[in-house]
């Protein structure tokens, strides 16, 4: 659906820039003319869908495993060394209370 309105519009946009430079409309129901305006802007739309699935898709699906994978990294640290870290807090606490004894 959000394609067909793309395409509506750019074909709106390319024929409202042609008459705000002063084109003529009825020039334009020659069939070539036609091809040319209406194909220029299905290849532009085309275009823009190209780039989006074909090459920003697969890069942030990339980054996003990146992430993931430094997530892991990071989740695995916080693992090992939280017993570390509560082994060493409660020995400071233990301390800290023998002292006040």
């Amino acid at each position: 659906m959000f394609v067909i309105i793309g395409i509506v519009m750019v074909f709106a946009w390319v024929l409202g820039g042609y008459v705000a430079m002063g084109g003529k409309l009825f020039v334009l129901w020659q069939p070539f003319e036609v091809v040319i305006i209406v194909g220029g802007a299905l290849v532009g739309t085309f275009l823009g869908v190209f780039v989006e699935y074909g090459f920003c898709g697969p890069l942030a699906t990339t980054l996003t495993a990146k992430y993931d994978a430094d997530s892991q990294y990071f989740s695995c640290m916080k693992a090992v060394f939280s017993p570390i870290s509560l082994v060493m807090l409660e020995q400071s606490v233990s301390s800290s209370l023998a002292s006040h004894l």
